[in-house]
């Protein structure tokens, strides 16, 4: 199950989809977490980049040299580590994630 496609931006109530920060979410199957992360993601109308980690330690050790941590999910939005599910969670409640994903232009 992935859910890396959206086509709107709740946030804008247009159902237009707004420019957004680029996204890049390593994962794993059978992962919980990152299937929440993913599906807060596309409730957001955020597309993005997904790299399984699954059976291909170079792709696990490329988030590991950029994250600096060895646990799925690893999110990262434009070139800026946010963390796991519940860091991407987390901002979102606070909201702080909207302006990391649609930064003012």
């Amino acid at each position: 199950m992935s859910d890396n496609q959206a086509s709107a931006n709740p946030a804008n109530g247009s159902g237009d989809t707004l420019a957004h920060a680029d996204v890049v979410v390593y994962s794993s199957d059978y992962c919980p977490y990152c299937m929440m992360a993913k599906r807060l993601l596309a409730q957001l109308g955020v597309t993005f980049t997904e790299h399984k980690v699954d059976g291909k330690p170079a792709v696990r050790q490329e988030m590991m040299d950029l994250s600096g941590a060895h646990t799925v999910p690893q999110i990262f939005i434009g070139k800026q580590p946010i963390g796991g599910s519940d860091d991407l969670h987390a901002l979102h409640s606070s909201g702080k994630l909207q302006p990391l994903l649609f930064p003012a232009s």
